[in-house]
C-alpha cells in the first residue's frame, strides 16, 4: 500500500480501522494520513469518541416475550403463496354452487400481481380523467371569454360605425330639404 491516500480513501477505510481489522502496514498509513490532514484528524477522533462511548452502554434487556413472539412469527406462520392468497379470496364461494364455475374462470385473474396492475392502472385513469376534466374545464372557460371578447368587439364596433356617421352628418353641411338635387 502507499504511504499516501486521500481523504476518500481514508474515510472508506475508516471503519475498519476503528474495528481493528487492519494489518500493521495499513493502520499506519491511516494514522500517519490522519496526523498530517486536519480533517481526517478530526473524523477520526470524533468517530473513536463515539466507538468508545458505544462500548461503554449496557445492553438492552430484551424481553422474553419479545423474543418468543418473534419466533413464532417467523416459524410457525407459513408464507403468503398466490394459491393461498386466492384461496382465501373464495373460501366464502365453497358453500354455493357457484365455487366450480367461479374458481377456474377467477382463479389466473387473481393473483396478486394481476389484482395490483389493474388498481394501479384504475388509479391512473382517475387520475387522468381528473387532470383532462380540469384542462377542459379551463379549455372552455378560455374559449366562452373569447368569444364573448370577440362578440363584444362586433357590438364596440357597430357603435362606433354608428357615433362615427352621426358626427360626419353633423359635419357636413345642410342640405336644403326642400331640393335634395343641389349640393
Amino acid at each position: 500500500m502507499d504511504d499516501m491516500i486521500t481523504c476518500e480513501n481514508f474515510e472508506i477505510q475508516l471503519a475498519d480501522y476503528l474495528d481493528g481489522t487492519l494489518d500493521s502496514a495499513q493502520k499506519t498509513v491511516i494514522e500517519t494520513h490522519a496526523a498530517f490532514c486536519v480533517a481526517c484528524g478530526e473524523l477520526l477522533r470524533d468517530c473513536s469518541g463515539v466507538v468508545a462511548m458505544l462500548e461503554e452502554i449496557e445492553p438492552a434487556d430484551v424481553p422474553v416475550q419479545l423474543i418468543g413472539k418473534i419466533l413464532r412469527m417467523t416459524t410457525d406462520k407459513p408464507a403468503q403463496t398466490p394459491e393461498r392468497w386466492f384461496a382465501s379470496l373464495v373460501a366464502p364461494l365453497r358453500f354455493t354452487n357457484w365455487s366450480g364455475i367461479v374458481q377456474p374462470i377467477l382463479r389466473p385473474v387473481l393473483q396478486p400481481r394481476v389484482v395490483m396492475s389493474v388498481a394501479m392502472a384504475a388509479l391512473s385513469l382517475v387520475m387522468i380523467g381528473r387532470f383532462w376534466g380540469a384542462a377542459e374545464n379551463n379549455a372552455l372557460r378560455a374559449w366562452n371569454r373569447t368569444m364573448k371578447r370577440y362578440e363584444n368587439l362586433a357590438v364596440v364596433y357597430d357603435v362606433q360605425s354608428q357615433l362615427d356617421q352621426w358626427s360626419e352628418l353633423r359635419r357636413s353641411p345642410q342640405r336644403d330639404v326642400a331640393n335634395p338635387d343641389s349640393k
